[in-house]
Parts: C-alpha cells; structure tokens; sequence
C-alpha cells in the first residue's frame, strides 16, 4: 500500500492535512474483535500491527473530530518509524504518546489494546509503506 497525501478531513486545523504521507487503518476492536462494519467502506485487509508497531515506531496523537451529522467520534493516531521525515515532522507539531501507557492504542504484555469506547473510532496513519503481499482483501 503506497502512502498518499493527508486530505483535509478531520479537524481542518489539524497539522497532518496536506502535510503528511500515509496508509489509514482502523484498529478500533469490539469486544476484542474488528467491528462488523466500519466507517469508511465494505473492503478490508487484516494487517498484523506488529508489521508496522515494532520497536522503531513512534506513536503521536494528531486529531480528534465529530464528522457533521455523525453520532461518532474519531481520533487519529500518526505512527512513524523513528527518525524518518515524518517522525521529525511530528515531534515538533504533535504530541507524542507513550506506546505502552496511552488509552487509545499500546502495547500490553506482547498484545496490542485500544479504547474500550463506544462511538469512538480510532485510526492509525501509518507514514510509509505497506506491504501486503499474502494477505487477503475480504468484504463486510
């Protein structure tokens, strides 16, 4: 999956808007599972998190917004690999989060947990790329 640039979408003061480069993947779980259905269409591929929340990354919240007419709220996380454009990007413009203590995804004993919240959707914008050669595309 090649990066492509951040739209607007989203708090439109957000810094990460026309700035950044990345790959969106929700990682919201209900009841420790992928939800049914999901925002932003009916195509998915399960990416294991390990591929791309290994040691190097660094984790960084960007946004939190209520689309208009929407009952949900998102927050976007940024994920960088230590040092790279990106990360540089966002030390000086984010804040960044602890891997292992923030509420919204960490690393716990070897698994990774996210917010146990209803009507909150959180995403992760991951700046480089993805390969997902061997993995399946399935619908909802």
């Amino acid at each position: 999956m090649t990066p492509q640039l951040k739209d607007n979408g989203g708090n439109p003061h957000c810094p990460i808007n026309g700035t950044l480069e990345g790959v969106f993947f929700g990682v919201t779980l209900w009841g420790g599972y992928l939800p049914t259905i999901f925002p932003f269409g009916d195509t998915r591929v399960k990416v294991p998190l390990e591929r791309v929340f290994d040691e190097s990354a660094r984790l960084y919240f960007a946004d939190f917004f209520q689309p208009p007419q929407s009952i949900n709220h998102f927050v976007t996380l940024v994920l960088t690999e230590c040092d790279s454009e990106a990360d540089r990007f966002c030390r000086k413009h984010l804040v960044r989060l602890d891997e292992e203590q923030n509420v919204f995804l960490r690393k716990e004993r070897g698994k990774y947990k996210t917010l146990k919240q209803d009507k909150v959707w959180v995403e992760v914008f991951y700046t480089h790329e993805v390969d997902i050669s061997g993995l399946k595309l399935t619908k909802m």
